[in-house]
Order: C-alpha cells, then structure tokens, then sequence
C-alpha cells in the first residue's frame, strides 16, 4: 500500500530565443501508512539555440532527501550538474538526437554516514516522426556511481547502471496519444547483491489541447 503526494511549480522565460526557467518540487510517501521519506527539489535551467537545429543546454539541481528518524543515517542532501546538446529535426522527418552530460553528489547530514555518493553519467537519445500521426523513441544511458567512504559488508561499493528504453507516440484521434514504452535497467555493482535487472512496460494516454 503506498501513497504518494507530489506538488510542483515552476516558471520559465523566453528571451531572443533562448529559454531561462527555474523550478521546485516537493514528494511524500507513505507505505502501509507509514512514513517512508520526503523531498524537495529545486531546478535551474538554460537553453540557448546555437544554430537552426541545435541548441545547447546548461541545468543544475538541489535537493533534500529525508527518512523517517530510524533511518536518518540515509538522509542526504544532493547536487547535480548536467550539460546537454540537441538536434531538433522534428519538422524534417530526420531523426532528432539529444545527448546529455551529468556530475552529481548525494552528502549525507549525519558525518558518519556510508551513504554519500559521487555519480557521473551519459545518456544518448533520439526520436524521429515515422508518419505524421507516428513517433518513435530510443534512449541509452550509462550512470556511474561511487561510494564516498565506508563500506558494505568489508568492500568499497561502486554500481555501474545501464539502462535502455524504447517507445512510440501515436496521435490516435483528436489529440489523443497512446504512449506505449519499454525499458531495460541492469545495474553491475562491485558487492553481488546489489546487482539486479528490471524491465518495465509502460502505456499511457494523454490528451493534448
């Protein structure tokens, strides 16, 4: 039984084509009524159109990550970095790629905590309009992550995450989307049980007025 509250707003600004927005969100979630943790976000980003088709992005992110009292030694606060370029060839039936870049950290409150982390990672996608009413997408990213200090069970722990996906976008009637996807995760860890694969299948609709 889990419950989940999320609330968000944020506002952005179009200025001689390039984008500047900032905003903030705020979870909490419950598991068999039970407090499980809580966040809150805030969000910057840039967007500057560098050429017809290409644009360059710069965004940033900080966060807290709270638990219930028990388990405050997994309480961290977080920053993450990214950069990211963009070809848009939507309007041309060309595929369109996006690549993007991110730095991050989780820093636990507690000094002695082993949950602080250093994370990297790229990921690479693109889409491209089959038909008029038809999209298809495809995504691959790679997430390393290392542990600050500690250890788990006398090791150093450092995870490398793979994840794959793939999905369509089909205007079915009257700004009417059905949105099926399917994506892959495998995360390879230095400590075995941390390894695990996961496959989600995903089917949304959305209508857009």
């Amino acid at each position: 039984d889990l419950d989940r509250l999320e609330a968000s707003m944020g506002a952005k600004v179009i200025y001689e084509g390039n984008v500047i927005g900032l905003s903030t969100s705020f979870s909490n979630t419950k598991i068999a009524g039970a407090f499980a943790n809580s966040t809150l976000f805030g969000n910057g980003f840039l967007v500057r159109r560098i050429s017809r088709f290409h644009t360059l992005s710069l965004f940033s992110r900080l966060g807290i990550v709270r638990g219930p009292s028990e388990f405050a030694v997994k309480d961290v606060n977080q920053v993450l970095l990214g950069v990211g370029w963009s070809a848009d060839r939507s309007n041309t039936f060309l595929p369109s790629v996006t690549t993007t870049l991110i730095y991050g950290k989780s820093i636990p409150v507690q000094s002695e905590s082993e949950y602080g982390t250093s994370y990297n990672g790229i990921r690479i996608g693109s889409s491209s309009q089959l038909f008029s009413r038809l999209t298809l997408s495809g995504s691959a990213g790679l997430t390393a992550t290392q542990y600050d200090s500690g250890s788990f069970f006398g090791e150093i722990r450092n995870d490398s995450k793979v994840d794959l996906s793939i999905g369509m976008k089909w205007n079915a009637f009257k700004g009417f989307y059905i949105q099926p996807q399917l994506s892959y995760v495998y995360n390879i860890s230095s400590i075995l049980i941390y390894e695990y694969k996961r496959i989600e299948a995903y089917l949304g609709i959305r209508k857009e007025f």
